[in-house]
């Protein structure tokens, strides 16, 4: 049930197992009762206290308290916060207000079909050319660096085209024939400098080498 309850201020989704266990819960305890169609973001909710919680569940690190089908609140039960809830409550502050998270069962803006994504109509796979440049050239972000100027070419010449997408997806260019032996006989006095040339320019020599280009193909 991801993305069912909703923290209050930052709108996050909880965790998939607790969304589950609370949602489950919701039902069984609430189920046919009518909730507010809308959010009044700007109105501070009004205070309530531990005693007026009508139900409650425990979960494996946190408890949830209702007060009412839309008042729910998420209260951690670690030891530190335990003793944060007493000392503020002594204080006269409601149990919600000094330590409570506010939830909310669905997200603030209702959703739209206008929203959902195109479906993926091209797939691109994107291979290294001569391999990596050391950790700043990974194929994942250079991929992600392709998606984002292909997005913007996309906005700006082919605004039109909404019902199409393209996807790329990185494909990690790690042959089986990546210099295991090489590793054995090298003196580790210079193996710094054979994980330099691993890194940057071993694909080049693998790539002018028939044998090993076959095998590259072979393997992407």
């Amino acid at each position: 049930m991801r993305g069912q309850w909703f923290t209050d201020g930052t709108w996050l989704p909880l965790e998939e197992d607790e969304s589950d266990h609370i949602e489950m819960e919701h039902l069984a305890r609430f189920r046919g009762q009518q909730m507010r169609d809308t959010y009044e973001m700007e109105v501070v909710p009004t205070a309530v206290d531990s005693k007026d919680a009508i139900h409650s569940m425990k979960l494996s690190r946190s408890h949830v308290d209702w007060h009412s089908v839309d008042e729910v609140y998420l209260y951690s039960d670690a030891t530190t916060s335990k003793i944060a809830r007493t000392v503020t409550q002594r204080l006269g502050f409601s149990k919600a207000s000094s330590s409570g998270t506010r939830l909310h069962r669905g997200y603030v803006e209702e959703a739209a079909h206008e929203d959902t994504p195109p479906e993926t109509t091209h797939i691109v796979f994107v291979v290294h050319g001569i391999g990596q440049k050391m950790d700043q050239g990974r194929i994942i972000r250079n991929t992600s660096m392709m998606r984002d100027a292909a997005r913007k070419m996309e906005e700006k010449h082919f605004s039109d085209r909404t019902t199409e997408h393209v996807e790329f997806l990185p494909v990690e260019d790690v042959c089986v024939s990546s210099a295991d032996t090489v590793d054995s006989i090298t003196p580790d006095k210079v193996r710094g400098l054979r994980d330099m040339l691993n890194s940057s320019a071993m694909d080049i020599m693998y790539y002018t080498s028939p044998l090993y280009r076959d095998e590259y193909r072979i393997d992407v």
